[in-house]
């Protein structure tokens, strides 16, 4: 058999004629109009998913410019929009939004071919935010609720208890509010009767002075907070403008909660408000250095413009309390209602006027719980305890130490009881909302202010939450927006 040589098989194949049917020529049209069809849709739902992951991550990203004093400091999330500087409004975010949209869009970035070729050749349009939430919306009730969101994932329901007993015996008894009108309704009595004219046993008339024995306490109002500050260190004499933090200026406005934020308004959230209060600000028995006010707490409840007032506020409401429960104990202590008794009898035996006799011992009995208060306030501000409800053996005043209590007052460090802590946790649970949480504010912005860097900032221009419309557009034609929401809430 002849073998052909290569030659000759070329001139045969070149002699085959191609042909291609109707049908077939029909079919393949319809196929690759099929596979190209496929191919776009392909690109299509790629440039979609493509941007729904660079908004995600453009979001992610901006939230990842968290404030880092303000987590250092307080546990908080917050994104400052001003970035450091005096400038107001979102164009600053706006702008980081859509270059991380431009960047994470850009597919090609990092991939080093030769001759490669972008098939969705996406780029960013536009990034505007539509919504936000500001820490200073509703009265800071978005930072309220991410503080009380940060302590529910530390503290047990126990605390709220034990809070919410002492609040509610603080109430049921009137202690704030009943212990003056007492003191007023014995000053009143005993001024009715004070001046009025007696005939003595020798036929004369004379006319009797009555002195109130609390009015002989002359620390009341403004040497309470010196008297038993004494010999540690004083008051402290810093202050502020008010004029320049949250509570006294016009701010910026926000949309307000995030949906997916649970508002910070229920019983328990205010317990849990309180500590953590308690836990991130200080005070008279826990000071911190650089901070404006070194009684950061007393601001929250009084909202003075300094040290001293606050602490005045806090100390005159604490000897309310105190000065309550301990005419409560003397009603029921047998032994110094007797020396009271016996006293008054003396005292009204002398005026010639035995019906004073009971208006005086209720008087004493008035003085006494309030020497033995200020005792109290002393051993609490020295880091120690006092028992809500005294007992005999709790009692810390004599009756002879009324006449000289500044030098009477021992202070100590009582080992049951409340703490100063203990009743600023009441205070707290019974303040004010919205005046705790925007004084709270007004702490945060003092206390950030003196970090380098940090002398403009504002809470009204901390963001936790946002709302995006993003457009995105590509070179072979198509364009895609999407409106995405948002905030450290959903990182919970």
């Amino acid at each position: 058999m002849k073998k052909r040589t290569i030659k000759e098989k070329r001139e045969e194949r070149d002699k085959l004629s191609g042909e291609i049917t109707v049908y077939l020529a029909l079919s393949m049209t319809i196929l690759l109009a099929l596979v190209l069809s496929v191919i776009e849709s392909a690109r299509v739902n790629t440039i979609r998913f493509q941007i729904e992951c660079a908004a995600d991550m453009s979001l992610y990203s901006a939230l990842a410019e968290y404030h880092r004093e303000l987590l250092e400091q307080y546990d908080l999330f917050f994104v400052d929009v001003s970035y450091g500087s005096s400038r107001t409004g979102l164009d600053q975010t706006q702008w980081h939004l859509k270059e991380y949209l431009d960047y994470n869009l850009d597919s090609m970035r990092e991939l080093i071919l030769p001759g490669a070729r972008d098939l969705l050749a996406l780029s960013a349009k536009d990034a505007e935010v539509v919504s936000v939430s500001l820490a200073t919306d509703e009265d800071c009730l978005v930072l309220k609720s991410q503080a009380v969101s940060y302590m529910k994932e530390r503290t047990g329901i126990s605390l709220a208890e034990e809070i919410l007993g002492n609040m509610q015996y603080v109430q049921q008894n009137h202690m704030e509010e009943g212990i003056e009108e007492e003191r007023e309704r014995n000053r009143r009595e005993i001024k009715e009767r004070d001046g009025k004219r007696i005939q003595t046993a020798d036929g004369e008339w004379k006319e009797i002075h009555i002195d109130d024995p609390v009015g002989h306490i002359p620390v009341r109002d403004s040497g309470l907070a010196y008297l038993v500050t004494k010999g540690s260190g004083g008051v402290s004499g810093s202050r502020i403008e008010p004029s320049a933090y949250v509570s006294s200026r016009v701010c910026n406005q926000g949309d307000g909660l995030a949906p997916e934020r649970q508002a910070a308004e229920g019983i328990a959230d205010e317990v849990l408000f309180g500590e953590y209060l308690l836990t991130h600000l200080s005070r008279y028995t826990d000071r911190k250095e650089g901070t404006r006010l070194q009684y950061e707490l007393e601001y929250v409840l009084g909202g003075k413009e300094n040290d001293a007032e606050n602490l005045k506020y806090v100390l005159n409401r604490i000897l309310l309390i105190r000065e309550a429960a301990n005419y409560l104990y003397l009603q029921q202590d047998s032994v110094k209602q007797t020396q009271a008794q016996v006293a008054a009898l003396s005292v009204s035996a002398v005026l010639f006027m035995p019906e004073l006799a009971e208006i005086l011992k209720e008087g004493i009995l008035l003085a006494w719980a309030y020497t033995e208060s200020v005792n109290d306030i002393k051993i609490l501000l020295e880091k120690g305890r006092v028992p809500l409800q005294k007992g005999v053996e709790d009692w810390k005043m004599g009756f002879i130490d009324m006449l000289h209590y500044e030098t009477a007052l021992t202070g100590g460090s009582g080992c049951e009881g409340l703490s100063y802590e203990d009743y600023l946790r009441i205070f707290l649970l019974m303040g004010n909302r919205r005046e705790k949480a925007v004084r709270f504010a007004d702490v945060v912005e003092m206390d950030i202010r003196g970090t380098v860097g940090n002398e403009a900032f504002r809470m009204d221009h901390c963001l936790e939450s946002m709302e995006v419309h993003f457009a995105a557009e590509s070179r072979y034609g198509y364009e895609y927006e999407i409106q995405k929401r948002y905030g450290y809430e959903m990182l919970e």
